[in-house]
């Protein structure tokens, strides 16, 4: 007896239809025009399983996809600009950049006296 066990990665919104064929055979054809066949069940009962499943997971991915996310509204809430993550972010790097420019003031006042004084 020869066991081939192939792990297999698709996106259930990827798949358009689901063929059953032969007692034990099934189809899964993508909307990229590329399909997939099954055709080794333990018994009509996982075959019967592996439908109903597919049927389900792929009926609530799609309808997943078609109900607005909370970002959305979130968005909105900013007059359209994003998150306020987004805005926190923004202002961070001007906060940081900034500091550079204290540091050096002190110096550059400090180097000018030593200049006056003929220290430099």
């Amino acid at each position: 007896m020869t066991i081939v066990t192939e792990q297999v990665v698709l996106k259930f919104n990827a798949v358009e239809k689901i063929q059953r064929g032969q007692p034990g055979m099934l189809r899964l054809l993508l909307n990229s025009k590329a399909s997939f066949v099954f055709n080794s069940f333990e018994s009509e009962t996982h075959y019967m399983g592996a439908i109903s499943m597919l049927e389900h997971m792929i009926e609530s991915t799609r309808s997943a996809a078609s109900q607005p996310t909370g970002e959305e509204d979130s968005a909105k809430d900013d007059g359209g600009e994003g998150t306020g993550v987004e805005k926190e972010a923004e202002e961070q790097p001007k906060k940081v950049a900034t500091e550079p420019e204290k540091a050096a003031a002190p110096e550059a006042s400090v180097s000018a006296k030593n200049k006056k004084k003929g220290k430099n």
